[in-house]
């Protein structure tokens, strides 16, 4: 009986061990499935690199595109155009992330195929392990290269339509004159972030540019610059030797005539511009042709160039007008000390102004930030007001029957006045933030002044060289006695007929003519 029963009881272990087999076996199943699901999560987390790369791409390209339709649609709202400057330059640096991501890819690879070596020669072979494993560095690498190189095409579409916001809000500061600018402390803080990152822009663009054309265009620099200095050699002699009479005064004449003294002043100022013009063109010309002024330098040379040309334009017309060191020779009654610091300062101003106009250039070149365009003409505006307030203080009127070294009186009261409103309302301008209004303003002041000034001398030496008694005491006029003599209403006729341009050829004799010429009596 009890062998019955330790047969019975051995026989149900067996049952219930065969009938728990399957039930664990479910259990362990259900229990490692679980394990199992994470490992597909983390494998669906982890996308393909490069397709990740081109859908960012694709969303980068589509905002770029939306960025530029609003540029167009905002052209004259500066605050939204600065708004689109900020995206445009945000959008940038994620495409330059999105690059610079596989850089550690891109080593890893470089490293791997010089570990693996070169591939065999032709006809040679190789571990199909080996080769395998260089084919899909090779394949991965053309893939990246491709990504990237998009991603660089992008980086430069976003940076052109950030340089293009920026030249459309200095285009709308510039044309704008009644536009309101706040220049704060933190203007002026980012005015000067934005000159220091100018500064070494600039001074990397010239350096570079000089050794890429030192090392490679050796040659053609040196034939240009040769021809410019022969060019600039014939300009002088012609200047010396034939136009020299025109624009030199005579030292020796105690009391110029005023016709003398109007055409000297004309044509000391016209003739060395035009020269200096001449000149400029010619190496500008000549810099191009050898294909050696880069397309990236030459808006900055061509306005260095307008720079020199202005302050030396306005140089001439000064000394010419003032002759600050040939009283005999000065057109308006001013005292020695009188001339000169008004000489001094109309240059300084015109350094100023034409120095605005030359930073601008180069901010435009080298697409620097438009607050430091604001705040250069900001400064450039208070510093002519301050010049042209200055002005008004100055006593430069000699008085009548002192000499030219006498102490000089005030200006006349209404052009006193007129010189100090001038220059608190520049001032004024640019501190109530009418910058671009100050800045117009002040060259108006300077360059068109300059020119009308220039102009109304040639005006007023041709109408006191068509007078009567007035051509004869030319040169021209003189050789006119000499080689030609004719009846006195023949000769009337030609002296009344007689071009302005006959204005320069002369030295004024200074003296009584006591005889009758071309029908002219002195």
């Amino acid at each position: 009986m009890t062998l019955k029963r330790a047969q019975f009881f051995f026989a149900f272990l067996l049952a219930a061990a065969l009938f728990a087999a399957p039930l664990a076996g479910a259990g362990y199943a259900q229990d490692a499935k679980p394990a199992a699901a994470p490992a597909d999560e983390s494998t669906a987390a982890e996308p393909n690199p490069v397709e990740a790369a081109r859908a960012q791409l694709a969303d980068a390209g589509n905002r770029l595109k939306a960025l530029s339709a609003q540029v167009d649609d905002r052209r004259d709202d500066d605050q939204k155009l600065a708004d689109l400057k900020l995206q445009a330059d945000a959008l940038t640096k994620s495409i330059l992330d999105v690059s610079v991501s596989f850089n550690p890819r891109l080593t890893q690879i470089r490293e791997r195929l010089a570990a693996l070596g070169d591939p065999p020669a032709a006809g040679a072979t190789e571990d199909p392990v080996v080769k395998a494993e260089r084919d899909k560095l090779n394949a991965e690498r053309a893939t990246i290269n491709q990504v990237t190189g998009d991603a660089e095409n992008l980086t430069i579409a976003a940076r052109k339509l950030s340089n293009q916001i920026t030249e459309e809000r200095r285009a709308l500061f510039t044309n704008t004159l009644l536009k309101k600018t706040d220049v704060t402390f933190d203007t002026l803080s980012e005015a000067a972030t934005a000159f220091a990152e100018l500064r070494q822009d600039f001074a990397q663009q010239l350096s570079s540019s000089f050794r890429f054309i030192w090392n490679f265009k050796f040659y053609q620099l040196m034939s240009a610059l040769f021809f410019s200095l022969l060019a600039a050699l014939v300009i002088f002699v012609f200047s010396y030797r034939l136009l020299s009479p025109f624009v030199r005064r005579d030292t020796g004449v105690e009391n110029p005539a005023y016709i003398s003294r109007l055409s000297v002043a004309f044509w000391s100022t016209v003739l060395p511009t035009f020269a200096l013009s001449v000149f400029e063109v010619i190496s500008l010309f000549l810099l191009d042709n050898f294909n050696v002024l880069r397309s990236d330098v030459a808006p900055m040379l061509g306005a260095f160039m307008g720079l020199i040309l202005a302050i030396f334009f306005v140089y001439r017309l000064t000394t010419a007008v003032l002759a600050p060191m040939e009283p005999n020779w000065r057109l308006a009654p001013l005292t020695d000390r009188g001339a000169t610091l008004l000489t001094v300062a109309i240059v300084a101003l015109s350094a100023v102004i034409s120095i605005d106009f030359f930073m601008t250039a180069v901010s435009k070149a080298l697409g620097a930030d438009v607050v430091l365009t604001v705040v250069k003409s900001y400064v450039s505006s208070i510093i002519a007001g301050v010049t042209l307030f200055a002005i008004s203080f100055i006593k430069p009127i000699r008085p009548v029957g002192d000499l030219p070294a006498a102490t000089g009186q005030p200006w006349p009261r209404i052009v006193r006045r007129l010189l100090a409103i001038a220059g608190l309302a520049l001032i004024f301008a640019a501190l109530l933030g009418y910058v671009g209004l100050a800045r117009f303003a002040a060259t108006q002041i300077v360059m068109a002044g300059a020119v009308v000034v220039t102009t109304y001398i040639g005006l007023m030496s041709g109408q006191a060289i068509i007078k009567r008694g007035a051509f004869a005491d030319t040169i021209f006029g003189a050789y006119c006695r000499r080689a030609c003599p004719c009846s006195d209403c023949r000769s009337g006729r030609c002296c009344q007929h007689a071009p302005v341009a006959f204005g320069p050829a002369h030295r004024l004799r200074n003296r009584p003519q006591p005889e009758q010429c071309l029908g002219l009596r002195q």
